[in-house]
């Protein structure tokens, strides 16, 4: 069977018009073919741009509108609902799904029954003129232990999200329907893949299967454990109370071996305080604290907690990113000065450039970052074939 009669991607976009024209087009070059639903609860102008957009490309595509006030999880899951294949994916308007990558998911999917879905290696990239390859951002194992309870343990132990993971549709709109019971963004995509776990294994294969890109996204409230902590740790603990529940429900439905209501919550519990305990170190209560007590607004309290967690190369990057008074000089003298480029300028980055050209036949130049580099080739770990250069052909035709 043809990819087309087994997949559709789903392209929710809001008020980005340039970003949704420029992956479509890169879709329109691809050899491989299948359906796309554009999602699209943009204002009027934008929302006309898109639909211009979309004309005279070579390309299977429909466009959904939605009200602008429609949240982004309710407008996938009317998404979900649109879709007539048996398998299915997200993409947002300004990420990169690679297609070569679709079929081999898509029979993975097809060859094993129980699987719930299926994803590769995910790679971060920022468009600067040049094009920035910075880290490979999740390659861990697949989920595929028999045991629901299990499953859940190891995808919150080593979490990396599923949403843009290739799905079985009907998994899909059935996560996406329980997810409304949640209201945080936060909330929704750990319980998204919390209950992908619980339907069934979650396979991840050694090919790269979609670039995310760190350009800056519309600005959202309780989106992740460190924001919360910093803006509203109150709601967090709410929210955390409406998840357990639903998440429980699940598993006692699945099948949670001789665990009864009281014992799922405690696993749940006990599994969730791990997650956490990534996020809130002493470190981090230290700063909390002392940020609180000086005044601190909350948005400036939250951006000031990255260098704490964030990995660095080197002990001097690690100072400069936990160095608070360096920050503030940062934020007064040179507040474009990024931290990428002070330590490629103090060649600290361990970068590698490649030249190509584009599908068109333009130049482009090619920053690979250690994080990239470092990721692909580690010892024990099946990489995927021809890492560099899978991304870069699918970087290529994205112009």
């Amino acid at each position: 069977m043809s990819l087309s009669s087994r997949f559709t991607l789903l392209v929710p976009t809001y008020n980005r018009p340039g970003e949704l024209a420029r992956l479509l087009r890169y879709l329109s070059r691809q050899p491989v073919r299948f359906p796309v639903l554009v999602l699209d609860s943009s204002d009027g102008p934008a929302g006309m741009r898109n639909a211009e957009a979309m004309r005279g490309l070579d390309l299977d595509a429909r466009r959904i509108a939605f009200e602008p006030a429609i949240s982004p999880w309710e407008k996938f899951l009317r998404g979900s609902e649109a879709v007539t294949t048996e398998c299915c994916a997200l993409c947002a308007d300004d990420d990169l799904v690679l297609t070569e990558a679709l079929p081999v998911l898509v029979d993975f999917l097809m060859e094993h029954a129980g699987a719930s879905a299926a994803h590769g290696w995910y790679f971060n990239f920022e468009d600067r003129g040049r094009i920035e390859i910075t880290d490979v951002v999740y390659f861990g194992d697949s989920v595929d232990r028999p045991d629901a309870l299990e499953r859940v343990l190891d995808f919150i132990k080593r979490y990396e999200a599923v949403t843009y993971a290739v799905y079985r549709a009907r998994v899909l709109r059935s996560v996406l329907e329980k997810t409304l019971g949640v209201r945080s963004l936060l909330a929704r995509e750990l319980l998204s893949g919390a209950l992908t776990a619980v339907a069934g294994p979650i396979a991840r294969l050694p090919v790269f299967s979609y670039g995310r890109s760190q350009r800056p996204s519309e600005p959202y409230r309780g989106w992740h454990p460190l924001e919360m902590l910093a803006t509203d740790p109150g709601e967090l603990v709410v929210e955390y109370a409406r998840y357990r529940e639903i998440l429980a429900d699940a598993l006692l439905e699945k099948g949670a071996g001789s665990f009864d209501r009281a014992q799922v919550l405690r696993f749940l519990d006990l599994v969730h305080l791990r997650y956490l305990s990534r996020y809130f170190t002493p470190e981090v209560g230290n700063y909390l604290v002392g940020e609180l007590l000086a005044g601190t607004p909350r948005e400036t309290m939250f951006r000031g907690l990255w260098p704490l967690l964030a990995p660095a190369g080197s002990s001097l990057l690690q100072q400069l990113r936990r160095s608070r008074r360096l920050r503030r000089i940062r934020d007064r003298v040179a507040p474009h000065v990024r931290l990428p480029d002070l330590a490629h300028a103090l060649g600290l980055s361990g970068v590698r450039t490649v030249r190509e050209r584009t599908i068109e036949g333009r130049p482009r130049e090619y920053r690979l970052h250690r994080g990239f580099l470092g990721a692909v080739g580690q010892p024990g770990r099946v990489s995927p074939a021809e890492p560099e250069a899978s991304v870069l052909r699918a970087l290529n035709a994205y112009e």
